[in-house]
């Protein structure tokens, strides 16, 4: 699973892991405002399903968020009369699934325009073609796990374990 978040608490974040054109984040908010538009770029093995997205959105007429996997042809994603305005919802970015670059961009046409509050991003990604890299553990025995880092970077670590089975 591959997941992105953020409250846009801080600027920390938005400011260089989005690129954006005509926007602004303030007061916990990014504003989009009529011609305005920014995207995420999300890279990785191929995507088992549609990207999921939670999200808190304000809507004045029809701001679109769409997808794109070159960065330059884009198609929409959720249309603006799927967006619910002012509520945290789950959204599935539908033509996501299948697809290993993928952009997310959250767009005003002229005469339109939105906030959004805070974004979650989840993708589950298909890892099987490196199986081989898997770390497998026989039955009746453990492994220890070492994970080291530096920084003030928090890291939050989920591990799952389930039994591996091979095609005959």
């Amino acid at each position: 699973t591959h997941t992105y978040a953020d409250d846009y608490s801080t600027n920390n974040r938005w400011q260089y892991d989005a690129v954006q054109s005509g926007c602004s984040l303030s007061g916990g908010q990014v504003s989009v405002p009529s011609g305005a538009w920014f995207y995420y770029k999300f890279q990785g093995y191929p995507l088992k399903d549609d990207i999921q997205l939670e999200a808190t959105i304000t809507t004045a007429t029809t701001p679109i968020i769409q997808y794109s996997t070159d960065g330059t042809d884009w198609s929409t994603a959720i249309a603006a009369s799927e967006i619910v305005t002012g509520k945290k919802k789950i959204y599935y970015l539908s033509g996501t699934e299948k697809k290993s670059t993928v952009y997310i961009r959250f767009y005003s046409p002229v005469g339109s325009s939105m906030t959004i509050q805070d974004v979650s991003f989840t993708m589950e990604r298909d890892i099987s073609a490196q199986v081989d890299q898997i770390p497998q553990v026989p039955v009746g025995e453990a492994r220890t796990l070492q994970i080291t880092g530096s920084g003030s970077t928090k890291a939050k670590i989920t591990t799952t374990f389930r039994s591996r089975w091979h095609a005959q």
